[in-house]
């Protein structure tokens, strides 16, 4: 192996090392994962003759851009997170014949198609979901962003909402916040358009959030109306033409969530 491999090899030992600490130095950790990628470009630039070298060389670079896509989920840099799948999907899509299939594999690939669900970027969330072979769409990592596609096209946002507490891996929970904010915007929509006035304690329901401050906060940021009604406090809203265009959805979101409560008192 050469000089830069051997070096990369050493170098990516140390990051793992900080990486796999129950308190990521991410700062560290970013500083190491510059360095690695300035050696991988340097040890990928020439292809060995010996195809087990090749192999060698191919299977690092591949771990070290899989870690350095988990690296930015945990700096929540996400544009960083776009960059390292765009230079992942070479080694498992041309490369994949040729290399043992990664052990995070599905699990990067899932984070990509959350990470797009997310984004509301439905067409992407297809074209690449299309990308994947149909029998590993049961894969854990697979199965959960398209189980959540699924809710959402379903209305059954309350799914959505509970789906946050039984990720498959931690690296996850990061997009599920970025989707909670994307379910509860839509959501809040149809609220502002289907009601004239909801009390502080409903909304609070209907957002799935787990008390009156963080109901208060979302509201202010809406810039909803509050006003004191004899049932307490209530949000206001002023409607305008077209406004009641959604009202079919929000039906399908209360029709969810007393569902949601029967089976709770079943169980």
């Amino acid at each position: 192996m050469s000089a830069d491999f051997q070096n990369a090899a050493k170098g990516f030992e140390d990051f793992k090392t900080l990486f796999n600490q129950p308190h990521v130095p991410l700062d560290k950790c970013k500083d190491l994962m510059g360095k690695l990628k300035l050696a991988l470009t340097k040890f990928t630039s020439a292809t060995p003759s010996n195809p087990d070298q090749a192999k060698a060389q191919l299977i690092l670079a591949r771990e070290i851009l899989e870690h350095g896509a988990l690296l930015s989920i945990k700096l929540k840099d996400i544009p960083s997170f776009e960059r390292y799948i765009a230079q992942i999907k070479p080694y498992y899509y041309d490369f994949g014949q040729k290399l043992p299939q990664s052990q995070r594999q599905f699990m990067i690939l899932g984070l990509n198609i959350l990470h797009l669900l997310a984004k509301n970027k439905l067409d992407e969330f297809h074209t690449e979901l299309e990308l994947i072979p149909l029998h590993f769409h049961q894969d854990v990592y697979i199965k959960h962003p398209v189980q959540l596609e699924q809710y959402m096209m379903e209305g059954a946002y309350n799914k959505v909402l509970k789906a946050k507490d039984s990720v498959p891996h931690e690296s996850y929970s990061f997009f599920m916040e970025m989707l909670m904010g994307t379910v509860r915007d839509e959501i809040a929509d149809c609220i502002a358009k289907s009601y004239n006035h909801l009390n502080f304690l409903e909304a609070q329901k209907l957002l799935g959030f787990s008390n009156i401050d963080q109901v208060k906060a979302y509201a202010t940021k809406r810039e909803w109306v509050t006003s004191r009604g004899p049932h307490g406090e209530m949000f206001v809203f002023t409607k305008k033409d077209g406004d009641k265009s959604d009202v079919p959805t929000m039906k399908i979101i209360q029709q969810q969530l007393q569902y949601a409560r029967e089976l709770e008192r079943i169980i």
